[in-house]
C-alpha cells in the first residue's frame, strides 16, 4: 500500500509479539475506483523487494506459517516459486475476494518443481 521498509519491519515485529500460528502476506492490487488506484509506489514494487520482505518476516517469525496471498501472481509474476524459497511456507490458491489467481493445479506444479511436498 506504499508503506516504507521501516513500516514493514514495524508490522513484522508487532505481529511477532502476538505469536500467530499463521500470517497472510498480501501484495495490494490497486483496483480502479479505489483510493490507492493511482498510487505510483504500489506499481513500482519490484519482485526482489517482495522476496526480501518475505525473508525478513520469516526471520522475525520463524515458527509461523507465512502464507503468500493476494497479489502474488501480478507482482511476482515468474518469481512466484522464489517466494517459497524466500520463506513463505503457504500460499492461497484459486483466487481472492476481488480477483482470480492461479488454479490449484498450477500451484501444485510450482511446488513440486521446487522438490517440495504438497
Amino acid at each position: 500500500m506504499g508503506e516504507s521498509i521501516k513500516q514493514r519491519l514495524e508490522l513484522a515485529f508487532e505481529a511477532s509479539m502476538l505469536e500467530p500460528e499463521e500470517f497472510p502476506l498480501n501484495i495490494l492490487i490497486a483496483r480502479e475506483g479505489t483510493p490507492l488506484y493511482n498510487n505510483k509506489s504500489i506499481s513500482a514494487l519490484e519482485p526482489i523487494e517482495i522476496l526480501k520482505t518475505i525473508a525478513v518476516f520469516r526471520f522475525i517469525m520463524p515458527r509461523c506459517i507465512i502464507k503468500l496471498a493476494g497479489g502474488r501472481e501480478l507482482h511476482l509474476r515468474e518469481h512466484q516459486a522464489r517466494a517459497l524459497l524466500a520463506g513463505a511456507n503457504g500460499i492461497i490458491t484459486n483466487g481472492y475476494l476481488t480477483v482470480g489467481g492461479n488454479n490449484a493445479y498450477e500451484d501444485i506444479a510450482m511446488i513440486r518443481s521446487l522438490g517440495l511436498k504438497v
